[in-house]
């Protein structure tokens, strides 16, 4: 089938299957034929919601079980949020979710993951912007009416990396009866001196002052009582802690890290003082996502219930679509997933044997979540650049980007292609 026909089929097959942001719509497409790619959670990017709050459409991304349509089972929801720079896309693309949660041995859940800006998923000082009350108000109202969730505080479960993990902690503390779990990896959190003292005063006016009010001062000017109110280690300092009854709390946090170390320890230690009770992890790594990654399987198990046994992924290929200047190896994926990815771009394959073998180390690679899925694309002419610019323009399955996609030349490729395509989706997803 050419791959262009077939993406068509399903994008609109996702699109009757989806529940509209704007109808209660449960209506699901009819059965698909199963086989092993569908095993695989379904990945949808770029669905949205018109935010009255905001004043502007919100794009968010979710992962469904790999049943959704056809069990008529409600599920739990892990709502999954960014750092600053990243978006919607980030937990999927970097943290390629649906692989770790289909090689894991617990229950399947939907995933969420919305654009949270530079937010810090709070409402400002000035109330000018409310993305908490968006999230609140808008987006979990909206999700459990469109999607077959356990719409309450027991399923409901959040976790964020960095300014995410910040989210993650103000949001549930703030809101105890809503969520069930928090996680917060490398949260983007300050020790007082560290937010009386950082510098230089417009990126800290930027961060934080715009958010949280004091822009422009130092010292003990900038701990306003609003950034008090929604500070991590204030709101556990002076709450009742009987009021946390049933709230799990998990923070991890990479040995190399620095201020955030510091930070992230000052947290452990009230939670210790107060006698709450909590998981506390110091894992090897940085900022970045190997780190994160490497905490996901247990952040996963930490909210969700383990089930009788772990499911085996097979290998199944994926779709290929020739081209006039190019053959496209497309990962694995269930047939219902409609998003975007990398792509290695391969000269000096005539035969395009090289490429096949290329896609099929790289497909095994991303079922057991060892690299991130990515397409391979052999390119026929000597033409790079022209060539690279046509395939973009007919695959909407390509995440745009120059960090997203590498050239590499077949008559050069190490014996071992395993590591190599590790080492590469490493550069590309640091």
């Amino acid at each position: 089938m050419n791959i262009y026909f077939y993406r068509i089929v399903v994008v609109l097959t996702t699109i009757l299957a989806l529940p509209s942001c704007g109808q209660d719509n449960t209506t699901v497409s009819a059965p698909i034929t199963s086989d092993s790619a569908d095993w695989l959670p379904v990945e949808i990017e770029d669905l949205s919601i018109a935010s009255r709050i905001l004043g502007q459409d919100v794009a968010y991304s979710v992962i469904l079980p790999h049943d959704y349509y056809s069990s008529g089972k409600s599920y739990p929801v892990v709502y999954m949020l960014h750092g600053i720079g990243g978006d919607h896309a980030s937990w999927m693309e970097y943290g390629n979710v649906a692989r770790v949660m289909a090689n894991l041995p617990v229950e399947e859940a939907i995933i969420v993951s919305p654009d949270g800006y530079e937010s810090y998923y709070s409402d400002t000082y000035d109330d000018k912007v409310r993305y908490q009350s968006f999230f609140l108000k808008e987006l979990i109202p909206t999700i459990d009416k469109n999607f077959r969730t356990l719409a309450k505080r027991e399923g409901r479960s959040i976790v964020g990396f960095s300014m995410g993990g910040f989210g993650a902690l103000t949001l549930a503390l703030k809101h105890i009866d809503t969520f069930s779990a928090i996680a917060a990896l490398s949260a983007s959190i300050r020790t007082d001196e560290q937010y009386m003292t950082e510098g230089p005063q417009k990126d800290w006016n930027w961060q934080w002052g715009r958010i949280f009010g004091g822009i422009g001062q130092t010292g003990q000017g900038r701990l306003t009582s609003y950034y008090r109110q929604c500070n991590p280690k204030d709101i556990l300092s002076n709450m009742d802690t009987s009021k946390l009854n049933g709230l799990r709390i998990m923070i991890d946090i990479g040995d190399q890290e620095t201020k955030l170390a510091v930070s992230n320890k000052e947290l452990h230690d009230v939670l210790v003082n107060r006698h709450i009770d909590h998981e506390w992890e110091v894992r090897p790594g940085g900022h970045d996502f190997l780190c994160w990654n490497a905490a996901l399987p247990k952040v996963l198990g930490f909210f969700l219930q383990t089930r009788a046994k772990g499911r085996t992924m097979t290998y199944h290929k994926g779709e290929t679509s020739s081209l006039s200047n190019a053959m496209l190896f497309m990962p694995q994926a269930n047939r219902r997933s409609h998003r975007r990815y990398p792509v290695l771009y391969v000269t000096d394959d005539k035969d395009g044997k090289f490429s096949e073998t290329l896609s099929k180390v790289a497909d095994s690679l991303s079922s057991t979540a060892k690299i991130s899925p990515i397409i391979i694309c052999q390119l026929y002419k000597n033409d790079i650049e022209n060539n690279i610019l046509a395939v973009e323009r007919q695959s909407p399955a390509i995440r745009m980007g120059k960090r997203f996609y590498r050239i590499i030349s077949a008559a050069n490729a190490p014996a071992d292609i395993e590591n190599w395509l590790i080492d590469i989706d490493h550069q590309i997803h640091k």
